[in-house]
Protein backbone atom coordinates (compact mmCIF):
# COMPACT_ATOMS: atom_id res chain seq x y z
CA UNK A 1 0.00 0.00 0.00
CA UNK A 2 1.77 3.11 -0.87
CA UNK A 3 1.04 6.97 -1.61
CA UNK A 4 2.88 6.74 -5.08
CA UNK A 5 -0.01 6.60 -7.50
CA UNK A 6 1.73 8.31 -10.68
CA UNK A 7 2.18 6.82 -13.89
CA UNK A 8 4.83 3.99 -13.83
CA UNK A 9 4.79 4.00 -10.14
CA UNK A 10 3.34 0.55 -10.05
CA UNK A 11 6.23 -1.26 -12.58
CA UNK A 12 9.05 0.41 -9.66
CA UNK A 13 7.37 -1.04 -6.71
CA UNK A 14 7.04 -4.48 -8.12
CA UNK A 15 10.17 -3.97 -9.52
CA UNK A 16 11.88 -3.02 -6.34
CA UNK A 17 10.36 -6.15 -4.60
CA UNK A 18 6.65 -5.79 -3.68
CA UNK A 19 4.41 -9.04 -4.24
CA UNK A 20 1.68 -6.21 -4.99
CA UNK A 21 0.77 -2.67 -5.75
CA UNK A 22 -2.21 -0.67 -4.08
CA UNK A 23 -2.22 3.36 -4.44
CA UNK A 24 -4.39 5.32 -1.65
CA UNK A 25 -6.53 6.34 -1.02
CA UNK A 26 -7.58 2.63 -1.53
CA UNK A 27 -11.05 0.94 -1.89
CA UNK A 28 -12.07 -1.54 0.09
CA UNK A 29 -13.61 -4.08 -3.19
CA UNK A 30 -9.84 -3.10 -4.38
CA UNK A 31 -8.11 -4.49 -0.65
CA UNK A 32 -10.51 -7.45 -0.83
CA UNK A 33 -9.05 -8.57 -4.13
CA UNK A 34 -5.72 -8.26 -3.61
CA UNK A 35 -6.21 -10.31 0.29
CA UNK A 36 -8.25 -12.70 -2.22
CA UNK A 37 -5.32 -12.95 -4.25
CA UNK A 38 -2.22 -13.59 -1.38
CA UNK A 39 -4.50 -15.14 1.72
CA UNK A 40 -6.52 -18.40 0.80
CA UNK A 41 -9.80 -18.26 1.97
CA UNK A 42 -9.82 -14.39 3.01
CA UNK A 43 -13.14 -14.02 1.11
CA UNK A 44 -15.02 -16.51 2.83
CA UNK A 45 -13.64 -14.93 5.84
CA UNK A 46 -14.34 -11.72 5.41
CA UNK A 47 -18.48 -12.50 3.82
CA UNK A 48 -19.14 -14.79 7.18
CA UNK A 49 -17.81 -12.16 9.65
CA UNK A 50 -20.41 -9.83 8.10
CA UNK A 51 -23.57 -11.84 7.10
CA UNK A 52 -25.36 -9.35 9.73
CA UNK A 53 -25.73 -5.94 8.73
CA UNK A 54 -25.48 -3.48 11.46
CA UNK A 55 -28.83 -1.46 11.33
CA UNK A 56 -26.99 1.73 12.60
CA UNK A 57 -24.94 1.97 10.34
CA UNK A 58 -26.73 0.31 7.30
CA UNK A 59 -29.50 3.15 7.32
CA UNK A 60 -26.46 5.05 6.22
CA UNK A 61 -26.57 3.76 2.50
CA UNK A 62 -29.40 5.91 2.09
CA UNK A 63 -28.08 9.47 3.82
CA UNK A 64 -27.08 11.28 1.55
CA UNK A 65 -24.67 14.84 2.62
CA UNK A 66 -22.31 15.76 0.10
CA UNK A 67 -19.85 16.89 2.14
CA UNK A 68 -19.34 13.15 2.77
CA UNK A 69 -19.37 10.10 0.82
CA UNK A 70 -21.04 8.15 3.40
CA UNK A 71 -20.18 4.84 1.09
CA UNK A 72 -16.91 4.74 2.31
CA UNK A 73 -18.42 4.16 5.67
CA UNK A 74 -20.51 1.30 4.23
CA UNK A 75 -17.78 0.02 2.65
CA UNK A 76 -15.88 -0.02 6.04
CA UNK A 77 -19.02 -1.34 7.75
CA UNK A 78 -18.93 -4.09 5.16
CA UNK A 79 -15.29 -4.80 5.60
CA UNK A 80 -15.27 -4.90 9.71
CA UNK A 81 -18.74 -4.17 11.03
CA UNK A 82 -19.71 -0.93 13.15
CA UNK A 83 -16.70 -1.87 15.49
CA UNK A 84 -14.58 -0.93 12.22
CA UNK A 85 -16.40 1.54 11.72
CA UNK A 86 -16.58 4.04 15.05
CA UNK A 87 -13.33 3.05 15.25
CA UNK A 88 -12.08 4.52 12.07
CA UNK A 89 -14.36 7.77 12.26
CA UNK A 90 -12.38 8.37 15.98
CA UNK A 91 -9.08 8.19 14.46
CA UNK A 92 -10.22 9.91 11.92
CA UNK A 93 -11.68 12.98 14.62
CA UNK A 94 -8.60 12.77 17.02
CA UNK A 95 -5.63 12.80 13.61
CA UNK A 96 -8.13 15.44 11.99
CA UNK A 97 -7.56 17.55 14.91
CA UNK A 98 -3.83 17.30 15.80
CA UNK A 99 -3.53 18.34 11.82
CA UNK A 100 -5.48 21.04 11.83
CA UNK A 101 -3.84 22.55 14.67
CA UNK A 102 -0.40 21.58 12.87
CA UNK A 103 -1.64 23.68 10.08
CA UNK A 104 -3.01 26.13 12.19
CA UNK A 105 0.21 26.46 13.30
CA UNK A 106 2.24 26.69 10.24
CA UNK A 107 0.10 29.33 8.68
CA UNK A 108 0.33 31.44 11.80
CA UNK A 109 4.25 31.12 11.53
CA UNK A 110 4.40 30.91 7.84
CA UNK A 111 5.84 28.17 7.04
CA UNK A 112 5.30 26.86 3.57
CA UNK A 113 7.12 23.77 4.28
CA UNK A 114 5.57 22.91 7.50
CA UNK A 115 1.97 23.80 5.92
CA UNK A 116 2.67 21.43 2.94
CA UNK A 117 3.58 19.01 4.88
CA UNK A 118 0.67 19.10 7.57
CA UNK A 119 -1.91 19.86 4.65
CA UNK A 120 -1.17 16.98 2.76
CA UNK A 121 -1.40 15.05 5.67
CA UNK A 122 -4.70 16.08 6.40
CA UNK A 123 -5.61 16.02 2.82
CA UNK A 124 -4.95 12.08 2.84
CA UNK A 125 -7.37 11.34 6.31
CA UNK A 126 -9.82 13.25 4.46
CA UNK A 127 -10.11 11.22 1.44
CA UNK A 128 -9.63 8.16 3.49
CA UNK A 129 -12.70 8.90 5.20
CA UNK A 130 -14.39 10.32 1.78
CA UNK A 131 -14.82 13.51 3.52
CA UNK A 132 -14.82 15.25 0.21
CA UNK A 133 -15.86 19.13 1.16
CA UNK A 134 -13.22 19.15 3.52
CA UNK A 135 -10.47 17.73 1.33
CA UNK A 136 -11.62 20.39 -0.89
CA UNK A 137 -11.31 23.06 1.56
CA UNK A 138 -7.68 21.57 2.16
CA UNK A 139 -6.95 21.52 -1.35
CA UNK A 140 -6.95 25.51 -1.57
CA UNK A 141 -5.44 26.26 1.34
CA UNK A 142 -2.08 23.88 0.03
CA UNK A 143 -2.54 26.00 -3.24
CA UNK A 144 -2.60 29.21 -1.11
CA UNK A 145 0.65 28.07 0.82
CA UNK A 146 2.68 27.59 -2.52
CA UNK A 147 1.73 31.17 -3.62
CA UNK A 148 2.69 32.03 0.37
CA UNK A 149 -1.01 33.94 0.01
CA UNK A 150 -1.06 33.97 4.01
CA UNK A 151 -4.18 35.76 4.72
CA UNK A 152 -6.48 33.70 1.93
CA UNK A 153 -4.96 30.82 3.50
CA UNK A 154 -5.79 31.99 7.31
CA UNK A 155 -9.63 32.08 5.48
CA UNK A 156 -8.98 28.85 4.22
CA UNK A 157 -8.10 27.32 7.59
CA UNK A 158 -11.05 29.22 9.50
CA UNK A 159 -13.58 27.54 6.94
CA UNK A 160 -11.61 23.89 7.61
CA UNK A 161 -12.24 24.38 10.88
CA UNK A 162 -15.90 24.99 11.08
CA UNK A 163 -15.86 22.59 8.27
CA UNK A 164 -14.19 20.08 10.67
CA UNK A 165 -16.71 21.09 13.59
CA UNK A 166 -19.85 19.79 11.34
CA UNK A 167 -17.91 16.51 9.73
CA UNK A 168 -17.22 15.55 13.38
CA UNK A 169 -21.39 15.98 14.25
CA UNK A 170 -22.19 14.51 11.26
CA UNK A 171 -20.00 11.48 11.96
CA UNK A 172 -20.78 11.17 15.13
CA UNK A 173 -24.38 11.17 14.55
CA UNK A 174 -23.89 8.29 11.82
CA UNK A 175 -22.01 5.95 14.51
CA UNK A 176 -24.75 6.10 17.16
CA UNK A 177 -26.07 2.80 17.79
Amino acid sequence: LTANAMQGDREKCLTAGMDDYLAKPMKPDQLTEILTKWLPNIEEEVLTSNEIPDSATASQSTKTDSRIDFSVLNDLREMGGAALVSKMVAQFIKDALVCVQKVEESVESTDQASLAESAHGLKGICGNMGITAMRNLVCQLEDQGKTRSWKQAQQFLQSIKIELDQIISLLQEATKS
